[in-house]
């Protein structure tokens, strides 16, 4: 067992972030299929058992279902890693799920592809975004129908959190 959140080993936290930098910029790549919706076809990604390896990405999604859809194809399809996003047996969630889970990351130095970046404040510590972290600085943001985006991970200065879950 390995002192990752997942219990991953070195090689299938490595492939998993692979799969994710492969999934998101597939998204963005496919941005006029991928539109931005909160209501239920928001699971799409996890309810048809879409993957990245198939080359599918969900054809509907939020912030918070794209980042546990593309964990959810990185970790637990390809490793069967229980749901460490939002417990909830990769099922639902959203940020205020996320924000309770993983591990914290306290310093930027320390970010790694994969991390969900948290935004904003909704009220009673729930975040109104999440992005995922893409290294370099830049993460994937699906917040809108013009979307998804790679932004700067400043792209907005009300960050709060980031957590891992790799």
């Amino acid at each position: 067992m390995s002192g990752r959140v997942s219990g991953l080993s070195d090689q299938h936290a490595a492939h998993a972030r692979q799969l994710i930098k492969k999934s998101t910029t597939m998204m963005v790549r496919k941005r006029d299929y991928c539109h931005y919706t909160q209501d239920a076809r928001r699971w799409q990604g996890i309810d048809r058992k879409l993957t990245i390896t198939r080359g599918e990405v969900p054809a509907y999604s939020d912030c918070s279902s794209s980042s546990t859809w593309i964990l959810w194809d990185a970790i637990a399809r390809t490793y069967g890693v229980r749901d460490l996003v939002n417990g909830e047996d990769w099922k639902r969630g959203y940020t205020g799920t996320q924000i309770t889970r993983g591990k914290l990351v306290r310093h930027d130095k320390n970010i790694k592809v994969g991390d969900l970046v948290f935004y904003g404040d909704q009220g009673g510590g729930v975040p109104k975004h999440v992005a995922i972290a893409l290294g370099g600085g830049k993460v994937f943001s699906q917040g809108s129908e013009g979307g998804p985006y790679i932004l700067n991970i400043d792209y907005r200065p009300d960050r709060v959190a980031v957590r891992r879950y790799i």
